[in-house]
């Protein structure tokens, strides 16, 4: 009996997923949801959904988008065995804070995040390409 069929149940960060391949309820899992790409892609499927059906067309979806997956993960690890401390919490809810902006800036790219997050128009003025702009 091969490694892999003894070891059916590999965990990662509180989460058990199976490392055969087979049981996966999603082409999408929670512990793929739980890394940066996951998370990312997770608001960027928000932030498309919400402007293509919902004609929400507002920097607001991936900044909300960003904070609430942020917040998410942030709990998912708190709830998880061993408990936290207090501290750990806490700390743990800045570095979810930290997180979720540099998903939300990943996402939207740095300077229209940046923009976005400053209350600044996103469309630059400065001519791209050469001197003419074009």
């Amino acid at each position: 009996m091969s490694w892999l069929k003894r070891h059916t149940w590999v965990p990662v960060s509180g989460i058990r997923i199976a490392a055969d391949g087979k049981d996966q309820p999603a082409f999408i899992t929670m512990a793929a949801l739980l890394t940066f790409p996951g998370a990312a892609l997770a608001v960027t499927i928000v932030w498309v959904v919400f402007d293509r059906v919902f004609k929400v067309h507002s920097d607001a979806v991936p900044i909300l988008a960003a904070y609430v997956v942020g917040f998410i993960i942030w709990l998912w690890g708190v709830t998880a065995e061993p408990k936290p401390t207090p501290r750990e919490k806490w700390f743990g809810l800045f570095i979810a804070f930290i997180n979720s902006s540099y998903i939300l800036l990943s996402v939207m790219g740095i300077d229209v995040g940046v923009d976005a997050l400053s209350g600044v128009d996103p469309v630059s003025p400065r001519p791209v390409g050469g001197a003419d702009g074009g």
